[in-house]
């Protein structure tokens, strides 16, 4: 049985995708924070606080927004991280 390869086709996504300059990152991580601070701290009665999956999504988005601020790279979870590209035999 062979297995399958999986892919995206299209145009380069560096063709169309902005980079990500260290501004746009560093807004984007005091975006995330600042919502993640309301839902979980500010709003006592929230309805999002009572939700042991959201507090664990919250706490794995903390750890991925320090990975970022320490390293300056995203780390994407294995459902999204794209395939490796196939080399030509």
């Amino acid at each position: 049985m062979k297995p399958r390869a999986r892919g995206f086709f299209g145009a380069d996504p560096h063709t169309f995708v902005p980079p990500i300059t260290p501004v746009l990152m560093r807004a984007a991580i005091e975006r995330e924070i600042s919502y993640l601070r309301t839902e979980l701290v500010m709003k006592r009665a929230g309805v999002w606080r009572r939700r042991a999956v959201y507090r664990r999504y919250a706490a794995l988005t903390a750890c991925r927004i320090l990975y970022a601020r320490l390293t300056r790279r995203l780390k994407l979870s294995a459902r999204r991280r794209p395939p490796l590209q196939a080399q030509s035999v």
